[in-house]
């Protein structure tokens, strides 16, 4: 295969010749920290910090990941039955992988990390944050982390900030497919979830550098510098590939299945047509209420 000219999005990401895009939010202390992150860079530097997110990730039990996602879903379902899907999910990824990876849950990670996220993902419909705003939550963020070192540290933030939205379209995208085929709390939920990765994934594209001069993809030239976007759509590659594949892969997994086991025991649903958040990137259902079955209210 040749690098040069990549005939497809696997191709694509495993080549030399593309490199990946590091956002840039205007906010110095963000961005020097997102420097810093396996998932913004290449190269040597990208294989050490990687390392320290596969080792960490490595550490985390599935099933046990499984199971505080689901109790922290119920418990949040028990005090509001109708609650926003896609806030509840996010709340839930942060708080049960921000637990797992150590983070010290005295500080505010999860609101931290909302913050982030919005900042470094300006489609996401919220209103940026002020700078003092989102100085603050970083500081949180990385004071909450379990390592010695701020490259440690930043590679922990960024396997928060990466799980919380693609994670969060998992969990809605699979209740969006349960409620179109009417599945109950009986259906195969790991199931449903691998299904939704194949033929609904959250993460539809992602974006990569030409790193050399005339490169082609996708029947397009690309000069040195020029951006590609790269779909994420086809049977496989809800993860990507190549050297920057999601190394959360089996967590993301067990986080949505235990927030859609949690949300179909307790007979919620999602009703009518959803609508989704404008995101290039992303499909995840926008603000959406929870409903539940007949049989949940009567009880």
């Amino acid at each position: 295969m040749s690098t040069r000219s990549p005939d497809n999005s696997a191709d694509l990401l495993r080549s030399e010749a593309f490199r990946v895009v590091a956002p840039v939010t205007g906010i110095a202390e963000l961005d020097h920290v997102v420097s810093l992150m396996a998932r913004f860079c290449d190269g040597p530097e990208h294989r050490d910090r990687r390392a320290v997110v596969v080792e960490a990730l490595g550490r985390i039990d599935d099933e046990a990941l499984l199971r505080r996602s689901h109790q922290e879903a119920a418990k949040l379902l028990a005090v509001d039955p109708d609650s926003d899907i896609t806030a509840l999910a996010r709340r839930v990824i942060l708080a049960t992988l921000g637990t797992s990876l150590g983070f010290d849950t005295t500080a505010d990670v999860v609101g931290a990390m909302l913050i982030l996220s919005a900042t470094l993902a300006p489609e996401s419909g919220v209103m940026a944050p002020r700078a003092a705003t989102v100085t603050r939550a970083l500081e949180v963020a990385l004071e909450g982390a379990p390592s010695d070192t701020l490259v440690g540290r930043a590679n922990l933030v960024a396997s928060l900030f990466q799980a919380v939205d693609a994670t969060a379209g998992l969990v809605t995208n699979t209740l969006v497919a349960a409620a179109a085929a009417g599945s109950g709390s009986a259906r195969d939920v790991p199931a449903m979830v691998v299904e939704t990765l194949d033929c609904d994934p959250p993460v539809r594209c992602t974006r990569r550098m030409a790193a050399e001069p005339a490169l082609s993809f996708a029947n397009r030239s690309f000069e040195l510098g020029e951006l590609a976007i790269v779909p994420l759509t086809d049977r496989g590659l809800a993860f990507g590939t190549g050297p920057h594949e999601c190394p959360g892969q089996r967590a993301a997994r067990a986080l949505a299945t235990g927030i859609v086991e949690a949300v179909l025991a307790a007979g919620g649903v999602v009703t009518g047509a959803p609508t989704y958040e404008e995101r290039s990137n992303l499909r995840i259902v926008a603000a959406q209420k929870l409903r539940r079955t007949e049989e949940e209210r009567a009880t």
